[in-house]
């Protein structure tokens, strides 16, 4: 997987690059480029919405038994095609600087090392449930993290879940809080959320260093046009 970042959080997402190897089969065309689709919003709150139904068998795009949210406790139902994200294009004061790389979309906060960043993932031999395979994924994320030679320092993690959109309502995340300290002593802080759904995984990460790194930025970047169409 080709990542096109900026030097600082390079090397964590040098290792998610890694991961992803390891964890899930990125060679599958469900997986590949060209599946996710950009939004644009207006001022920060309006975005194009991608939402037309996957399954030419049911017009109207409606999920398994009228499901409006998907919590951590209930195992998704095998999309028809692959989820991808809907991913904004335009937030004010960054720059979207890698498109559909192999599953992957990115933003680089103007002036900073600060990344916003998705990926789509076909899973490789998923076999337990979604909350677990889901944390898994991140717990791995951190074993890599903690095993790279320009990664010192990495905290021990703490999690907890996260609710994003969807085109059928919500979806529950387990979500990952870390920091880390890079070779050249730079302390940056992760937060990264994923979700298997089915043999797919979804993910979005905002790392930044850790005194730009801001709660108030992760609701906005969620927030501009961020959605999961879903595959149903």
């Amino acid at each position: 997987m080709q990542l096109h970042v900026r030097r600082g959080l390079a090397a964590t997402l040098v290792c998610t690059a890694l991961l992803a190897h390891a964890a899930c089969d990125d060679s599958s065309d469900d997986a590949g480029t060209s599946s996710s689709s950009a939004a644009s919003p207006d001022d920060d709150t309006t975005s194009t919405d991608p939402t037309e139904s996957t399954d030419p068998t049911d017009p109207t795009g409606t999920p398994p038994d009228g499901l409006t949210e998907l919590p951590l406790t209930t195992d998704a139902q095998q999309p028809g095609t692959a989820p991808m994200w809907a991913f904004p294009v335009v937030v004010k004061g960054w720059t979207f600087t890698t498109r559909d790389q192999k599953g992957v979309n990115q933003l680089t906060r103007n002036g900073s090392d600060a990344l916003f960043t998705s990926y789509q993932l076909k899973e490789a031999g998923s076999n337990s449930s979604d909350a677990a395979d889901s944390k898994a994924w991140l717990v791995k994320y951190h074993a890599e993290l903690s095993q790279n030679s320009q990664i010192s320092k990495v905290s021990t993690p703490t999690y907890g879940t996260a609710l994003l959109q969807t085109d059928h309502g919500t979806v529950e995340f387990v979500k990952q809080d870390l920091t880390y300290v890079t070779a050249a002593g730079v302390k940056y802080r992760s937060r990264f959320v994923a979700r298997s759904l089915g043999t797919y995984l979804i993910a979005v990460q905002y790392g930044a260093p850790e005194g730009q790194w801001s709660e108030s930025e992760w609701q906005r970047l969620i927030s501009s046009g961020l959605k999961v169409v879903l595959g149903w």
